[in-house]
């Protein structure tokens, strides 16, 4: 590995220590190192460089390969006005395939696969209580904020079943760890059957193939811009 720990920048060196150790493994090659750095600000690529394609927190996190997920954006953004697949690299998902993605544009946001939600604070900003959130005196440096789109906590990564309940312990438990390229899949998927259907629970789950479990969902449903406003989860507008 070429770059090691003391290479990164603290904020980078603050993550790898949130996710603790690697599990399954693969070094980027250059090819994709350099895809990388044409899409990436420096410092999360020399964070991809460091980590390689991995998974973390037992198998809830997966750094992914960008170059091989980028076909599952250009499927659930088609010809949309405003968001462009080219501009955008999902970086990070969790079990149940949350996806995490950088766009130079518009900065950290997030695809809820099995939801057909997307959500993003630049495009549909979250309707916080009023001096909740200060305001920001200068422009965040990318380098920093990119840092948002590696998913570090079992939270963000995990899902509720219909009661309500996080689900990766209990699928780890009865399905196994999850291996390199693999994610929890519902079965039939909820974008057949409805995101809030009783099927929502662990003896509906199998692993399967991450990249091609995630680009049947991409085709399956239609995907919506989400906010939560003063009335809950609110759709702004559907993508594409």
């Amino acid at each position: 590995m070429s770059m090691k720990y003391g290479d990164l920048h603290k904020e980078y060196q603050w993550l790898v220590n949130e996710l603790g150790p690697r599990l399954d493994h693969e070094p980027f090659s250059a090819e994709d190192i350099r895809y990388l750095a044409e899409r990436l600000p420096p410092r999360l690529v020399e964070f991809m460089e460091y980590s390689g394609k991995a998974t973390y927190l037992g198998g809830a996190v997966t750094i992914c390969n960008p170059r091989e997920m980028a076909p599952i954006l250009a499927l659930i953004f088609k010809s949309d006005a405003v968001l462009n697949h080219k501009d955008c690299t999902v970086v990070s998902f969790g079990a149940f395939g949350n996806l995490s993605i950088w766009s130079n544009l518009y900065r950290n946001m997030t695809i809820k696969l099995a939801e057909g939600k997307l959500l993003s604070q630049a495009l549909a900003p979250v309707q916080f209580a009023p001096g909740l959130i200060p305001k920001a005196k200068s422009v965040p440096d990318p380098n920093m904020v990119a840092a948002g789109s590696v998913l570090h906590e079992l939270e963000f990564a995990d899902f509720l079943d219909y009661a309500g309940e996080p689900m990766f312990a209990r699928c780890l438990s009865a399905h196994g760890p999850l291996a390199l390229g693999e994610c929890y899949g519902f079965f039939p998927a909820l974008a057949f059957v409805g995101w809030d259907s009783p099927t929502r629970r662990v003896e509906h789950i199998r692993k399967v193939r991450a990249l091609e479990h995630f680009a049947i969902l991409a085709q399956a449903q239609p995907f919506y811009l989400t906010t939560v406003g003063r009335n809950g989860v609110e759709r702004v507008r559907e993508i594409g």
